[in-house]
């Protein structure tokens, strides 16, 4: 699904060929039964235009992609992962250990969050977009 998505957003390369998001968009309609000459006044017409209009499928496609990314976002940063594994280090009686973590923004928390816990300079922050505090 995330590839289809990703297609109608961005186009993609098919049979070595760069093809445009719109077209992959107009192929989908076409294919749940799209044409221009639809008539709203009928039901069975109506509902495919509801449904498989190309702006339709544009637009449910932008929503669908936008959950995806929200979704993603609430995965890798939710603070109950901080609490756990605060429990898990206390749990292993604090041992020396590298924590790789999928956003910077949740590395900065994690360094935060460790640190009020179990006081200053338990962790050391490091990524790509560290800001070095003043005092090191």
């Amino acid at each position: 699904m995330k590839i289809l998505l990703s297609a109608c957003i961005n186009g993609t390369y098919f049979k070595g060929k760069y093809e445009h998001g719109y077209k992959f968009i107009n192929k989908l309609a076409m294919l749940n039964g799209y044409k221009d000459n639809l008539n709203p006044l009928n039901l069975h017409d109506k509902f495919i235009i509801d449904n498989w209009h190309p702006n339709n499928i544009k637009a449910f496609v932008f929503k669908l992609n936008d959950s995806y990314d929200k979704r993603n976002n609430l995965l890798k940063n939710h603070s109950l992962k901080l609490e756990t594994i605060a429990e898990i280090f206390e749990l292993l009686n604090f041992p020396e250990t590298i924590s790789f973590t999928e956003s910077s923004k949740f590395a900065d928390d994690l360094y935060k969050y460790i640190n009020k816990r179990f006081g200053n300079d338990t962790a050391i922050l490091y990524h790509s977009k560290a800001k070095v505090p003043n005092d090191r």
